[in-house]
């Protein structure tokens, strides 16, 4: 539907069911041409499902391959960049490729590269602001209050409170988040996969995207601004990183008390209540003064990293 509405087309449009059956591939990966490089084209290939790979979850290896098939040595990549270059003559666009091999190359799907025609400039660093280096992803720069978003917060409950224009800032995030995705102005991830679906979809929106960024250094709500050309986000006032902390066994009380919190949240979130939701933020920071009195830092560190 998010789409159908971006491309304006008319509801009501039928489309078929499909059913295919379903491979179990030795080697899934992705390809697509670089935004810096489109004469190269980088493979992201991993060893098992592909459920990972293309949700960003793993990096997967990265490997840059010419365009000349034949150029390239392994016969496996050689006959992917021979298919590729058949699947750009056939749409007439450079393209975004996702595909499985279980002893058979098989393209499970094909998209539009449509902003490598865009013009980019060189970064220079504004004056005051901190750079976090990362992987160019998606070209262009965009300017904006930073809005975490996690993997496990419902797409639908995020839609609703993520402002529009925000820069969003996230560890990992799937297709099930698209609608969240054409709100930003700009994208920055934690994982480094430049065939992640978030890099894919910000390519395919024209939004900056920089990937591979250690965003334990940004704050919720901190001006940021994203260079999707050099690989870089500027924070003006970067958070110290916290540091590590040994992990232990909560107790039953803690347990119960955290699932009672988190529900508590969740109901503040769907009545979108600030009054509710301020109250439970104070009730968190009680709690853990209460359970880590005596740890100041490892009170922090807890606090920040839930």
């Amino acid at each position: 539907m998010e789409y159908m509405k971006r491309l304006g087309i008319r509801r009501g449009v039928k489309m078929a069911v499909i059913v295919q059956r379903q491979i179990s591939p030795k080697l899934p990966g992705c390809s697509s041409p670089p935004p810096k490089r489109p004469s190269k084209r980088p493979c992201g290939v991993r060893q098992g499902a592909p459920e990972k790979l293309v949700s960003g979850e793993a990096s997967g290896e990265r490997i840059l391959l010419p365009r000349d098939p034949s150029k390239v040595k392994d016969p496996l990549m050689r006959e992917l960049m021979e298919i590729g270059l058949e699947v750009e003559e056939l749409f007439g666009k450079l393209q975004d490729i996702e595909w499985a091999y279980d002893e058979t190359l098989w393209l499970l799907q094909s998209r539009d590269v449509t902003v490598l025609a865009q013009k980019r400039e060189e970064a220079k660093a504004p004056q005051g602001w901190h750079g976090l280096k990362g992987i160019p992803a998606s070209p262009g720069k965009a300017k904006g209050r930073a809005y975490f978003v996690l993997d496990d917060q419902p797409p639908e409950e995020v839609e609703k409170l993520f402002p529009e224009g925000a820069i969003l800032v996230t560890y990992v995030l799937h297709a099930e988040h698209y609608s969240i995705f054409a709100k930003a102005s700009g994208i920055v991830t934690k994982v480094n996969s430049v065939l992640s679906h978030p890099a894919i979809i910000a390519r395919e929106l024209g939004i900056p995207c920089v990937v591979g960024v250690d965003i334990e250094a940004i704050r919720d709500g901190d001006e940021v601004i994203v260079d999707g050309n050099a690989g870089v986000v500027y924070v003006r006032n970067p958070r110290k990183v916290l540091k590590r902390v040994e992990l232990w066994k909560s107790s039953y009380v803690e347990d119960e008390i955290t699932m009672e919190l988190r529900e508590e949240y969740m109901r503040a979130l769907e009545e979108l209540s600030p009054e509710e939701l301020e109250r439970i933020i104070l009730k968190a920071f009680s709690l853990v003064r209460r359970f880590y009195s005596t740890d100041r830092e490892k009170a922090f560190n807890v606090y920040s990293t839930s």
